[in-house]
C-alpha cells in the first residue's frame, strides 16, 4: 500500500473515531432547564437521583425569600433551613420533619420565590423532578 494511502487512511480513522467521541457526549449529557434568573441553582438537579435522606432546595438571588412545597405539600417555615442573607432555602429530611425520608420513587419540589422588597402576594413558583433510590 501507498505511504499516502496509508497515512490517509490513518487520518480519517483518527477523525471518525473523534467525531463519534464528540456525538456520543452530546447525546449522553443531560438537558437541564435553563432556571429563570432569580433562581441561582437547584438541588437536587432536575431529574437526579438521591438517597431517601437527601436534601431539596433552591439557591435564590440574594435578594429573594421563598419556601418549598413538595408533593403538593408546603414545609413549614420552622423545618427550612434558611440562609436568609444568601437566599438559601433548604429541607432535609428527618424524625421531626414533615418528611421523615423520601419514599423511592418519583418526587416533585417547587419553590414559590419572590423578591424581599415586596411580599409572597408577588410570588412565582418553579418545579422540578427529582428520584429517590432505596
Amino acid at each position: 500500500m501507498h505511504p499516502y494511502v496509508r497515512s490517509g487512511l490513518m487520518t480519517l480513522g483518527v477523525v471518525g473515531a473523534f467525531t463519534l467521541i464528540v456525538i456520543g457526549v452530546l447525546i449522553a449529557e443531560p438537558t437541564t432547564p435553563e432556571l429563570p434568573a432569580a433562581i441561582e441553582s437547584i438541588v437536587p438537579g432536575e431529574g437526579a437521583l438521591i438517597s431517601p435522606q437527601g436534601s431539596v432546595g433552591a439557591d435564590l438571588a440574594d435578594d429573594h425569600t421563598g419556601v418549598l412545597i413538595i408533593d403538593g405539600a408546603e414545609v413549614p417555615l420552622d423545618q427550612l433551613t434558611i440562609v436568609e442573607p444568601l437566599g438559601q432555602i433548604y429541607f432535609s429530611p428527618g424524625a421531626d420533619q414533615i418528611i421523615p425520608v423520601f419514599d423511592a420513587g418519583t418526587h416533585r419540589v417547587s419553590v414559590v420565590y419572590w423578591p424581599k422588597a415586596q411580599t409572597r402576594a408577588d410570588a412565582t413558583t418553579y418545579g422540578w423532578q427529582f428520584r429517590v433510590g432505596s
